[in-house]
């Protein structure tokens, strides 16, 4: 897997040829930084970030690669959101930065996981947080009025999953009355099928992703809400999310042990103009270069 990745609308995914090494995947934020008059320095910037991707692919590349990337920035393939993962971030945390750091959210710093609850401007202390290395503070969600059951796209994360892998996920949580996190399959029309809550992860645990949920014909879509009407809360401290084959996803895995990682994935990209294409040769058909830039914009888009 380590030469493909897998890439595409939700819809519409395919395994492309991985770029080349030295990709810029840095993440982005608001920062702003100076001196001041008496030769003091300040600085400041968001906790919160996006991830902007920097791809370009070898100049013996076929023509037929370059097309199809050119065809997805054209929407021939479908007008949503791009997805893709990054295989150096399979066995790390393919969810984005706030999902597996929910306390982000707190302050606005970065989008809530329910787009109508705004969490407290302070969060509460994560007991036994070095266990696993996990967040210091866990975000509170009062889901007393909330709705119940799948809550659409705009209140969800969508994860896509190979063929032949499972996403095994870990939430690191406590919760009341019929709140929880949950995760479910996803067909190809997009709609999520049976929910599985996911089991509730002790900050000391020795397998930090427990929950194994096979994809449906795309992938994988989770939210944070509750499942029946009445009071209910989700006290969430970290998530982490790991695409693994089916076959080897064993209980002594060392891939399913602690400790927590930051969020590596994103939310959704659109491209930053379109695809490059550089024609060098004739060989094999044709041999070209071609690259683009992807920005993650699904969390601040809907």
């Amino acid at each position: 897997m380590s030469k493909k990745m897998w890439f595409g609308v939700e819809g519409r995914m395919r395994w492309v040829d991985t770029p080349q090494s030295g990709a810029d995947v840095s993440p982005k934020g608001f920062s702003v930084g100076g001196t001041l008059l008496n030769g003091g320095g300040y600085a400041d910037g968001s906790f919160g970030s996006h991830k902007e991707y920097g791809f370009s692919w070898s100049g013996a590349s076929s023509r037929q690669a370059a097309g199809i990337m050119q065809a997805y920035a054209a929407g021939t393939y479908g007008r949503g959101l791009i997805y893709f993962l990054d295989p150096h971030t399979l066995d790390t945390n393919v969810l984005p930065a706030h999902w597996a750091d929910p306390s982000l959210a707190i302050g606005d710093e970065s989008p809530q996981l329910i787009r109508s609850r705004r969490l407290p401007l302070t969060g509460v202390p994560t007991a036994n947080a070095e266990a696993n290395d996990i967040p210091a503070v866990t975000a509170v969600y009062d889901l007393a009025d909330a709705a119940t059951g799948f809550p659409g796209e705009r209140d969800s994360l969508f994860i896509p999953v190979p063929p032949g892998t499972s996403l095994r996920i870990g939430a690191i949580y406590t919760r009341t009355g019929s709140g929880g996190i949950f995760a479910a399959p996803v067909d190809a029309a997009g709609t999520a099928g049976t929910a599985t809550l996911l089991t509730q992860v002790s900050p000391t645990a020795t397998d930090i992703i427990p929950d194994e949920i096979l994809p449906g014909a795309v992938g994988v879509r989770v939210w944070l809400g509750k499942s029946a009407d009445g009071p209910a809360t989700v006290s969430v401290a970290a998530m982490i999310g790991r695409i693994m084959s089916t076959l080897t996803a064993t209980a002594t895995s060392p891939k399913r042990l602690g400790p927590w990682m930051p969020g590596d994935g994103h939310t959704g990209c659109r491209f930053v103009g379109k695809p490059t294409l550089v024609r060098y040769n004739g060989v094999g058909g044709g041999q070209v270069g071609y690259a683009t830039t992807l920005t993650e914009v699904g969390a601040w888009e809907y």
